[in-house]
């Protein structure tokens, strides 16, 4: 039996109202979401989530005079037509706090009912879920320098949903985005800030109340809040080139036919198109997956260039130019058998959601010992989906696309990787939560 019992800030186990038991143990209902195999036995099982919980009381009011028992009735009435009120119940050595209304509050009276009289009360619990009174620290006051990974704990339960707060330490120079990510679930939060963090800015995300907070202000983020499971989580921070837009070769077989459409040297160039669902100003790094026949003596330049009539036109997006050097990358005659290479524009660029971009690479001079090849998937495997590959072979004049396939590459904002010169802190609260 609990020891405490309080609706509304009222105590209710004491000597008036005198509580038998508290029935909160039960789990709520749990509803599962399954999709009905159309030609064979059972189903699919899809989500689950769980529904309302409902908590009863059974006691017993007293008082010292049959006139006083009906005011009592009233006034316990009265504090029971709180609708959304916390119950608190003192359990296990801690308050476990539910958000609650009173459903049914029947008194079950009999004519010799003069200084007592039994009752019992239904509580309906809308979220289903209960949650401690104070807070539990799961990591305080710990430094990283990105990327850094760790191991979180909850307890409870019930999902935890922490207030991951994460306060900037100095020489954030480069960093204009920061990632926290549930590496276990692969979901991440990403916060771009195009005029960049200074020493002591803190960024909190709030899993629970479902926003993002730079100094107590609310700010946009992209992807999803994590989610977490009871026990242990491992988890990582992220600074600069973070993913934006991506298709990888990983599982997927490169295209062996028209070798030449995939080579930048002298007026051939190859491309991919691509776009973002957003805008944003920190973007200035590039991931490809390149190789180069035999050794090179001519950089490779690479343009981010707007779309004229569904190709490149040849106009730069400002700031939007990359250059990497012929020994950065991979030396192999093999298709497919390059690796992956990231590169840094000097400034940040601004790329507008919904609008088509192309990656141009491309080689000064028609020199055969400065090939380089941009391998490609074709066919039911190339499914990135927001662009396809292109090329030409007149140094931009006319293009050839080729709508069935796609090129290895990752679009990177958030602005550059940053060794920050002093700690920069995480730390991680939340409340345990009962089924």
């Amino acid at each position: 039996m609990p020891t405490s019992i309080e609706f509304d800030s009222t105590e209710i186990g004491n000597g008036t109202y005198i509580p038998r038991y508290v029935k909160h143990e039960s789990i709520p209902k749990r509803e599962v979401s399954a999709l009905q195999l159309a030609r064979d036995d059972g189903a699919v099982f899809i989500s689950e989530k769980y529904g309302s919980k409902i908590i009863t009381v059974i006691g017993k009011l007293t008082a010292d005079s049959r006139s006083e028992l009906e005011t009592a009735i009233d006034t316990f009435k009265k504090l029971f037509s709180g609708v959304e009120k916390n119950l608190d119940i003192e359990w296990e050595g801690g308050t476990r706090r539910y958000i609650a209304t009173c459903l049914e509050h029947n008194f079950n009276r009999d004519y010799f009912h003069d200084l007592f009289v039994p009752w019992s009360a239904q509580f309906l619990v809308v979220k289903g879920i209960g949650k401690a009174t104070s807070e539990t620290e799961a990591i305080n006051n710990y430094g990283f320098r990105p990327t850094k990974a760790r191991t979180v704990s909850f307890l409870g339960s019930a999902k935890p949903l922490p207030t991951i707060t994460i306060t900037i330490g100095t020489n954030w120079s480069n960093a204009y985005g920061i990632k926290f990510e549930n590496t276990d679930k692969e979901e991440e939060t990403i916060i771009n800030y195009s005029t960049g963090f200074t020493e002591d800015d803190e960024v909190i995300i709030d899993c629970e109340a479902k926003k993002v907070t730079l100094n107590g202000d609310e700010i946009e983020f992209y992807r999803v809040f994590p989610t977490f499971d009871i026990g242990s989580n491992n988890i990582q921070i992220s600074a600069g080139d973070l993913v934006d837009q991506i298709f990888d070769y990983s599982g997927k077989t490169f295209y062996t036919g028209s070798a030449a459409r995939n080579e930048a040297n002298g007026n051939d160039y190859v491309a991919q198109s691509l776009t973002v669902p957003h805008t944003d100003a920190t973007y200035q790094g590039l991931t490809l997956f390149l190789r180069r026949p035999i050794a090179g003596v001519s950089d490779l330049k690479i343009e981010i260039q707007t779309d004229t009539s569904g190709a490149p036109s040849g106009s730069e997006v400002t700031n939007a130019l990359f250059t990497i050097p012929m020994a950065d990358i991979e030396i192999s005659a093999d298709i497919g058998g390059g690796a992956w290479v990231t590169v840094n524009s000097t400034s940040k660029f601004t790329l507008n959601a919904n609008t088509v971009y192309w990656i141009v690479i491309m080689i000064d001079g028609d020199n055969v010992d400065s090939t380089v090849v941009w391998d490609r998937i074709q066919g039911s495997e190339a499914t990135y989906g927001r662009g396809f590959a292109a090329y030409t072979d007149d140094g931009g004049t006319t293009w050839t696309n080729m709508l069935n396939a796609d090129r290895p590459f990752k679009l990177l904002f958030g602005g550059k990787v940053d060794t920050p010169g002093g700690r920069t802190i995480i730390d991680i609260d939340y409340y345990k939560r009962y089924l």
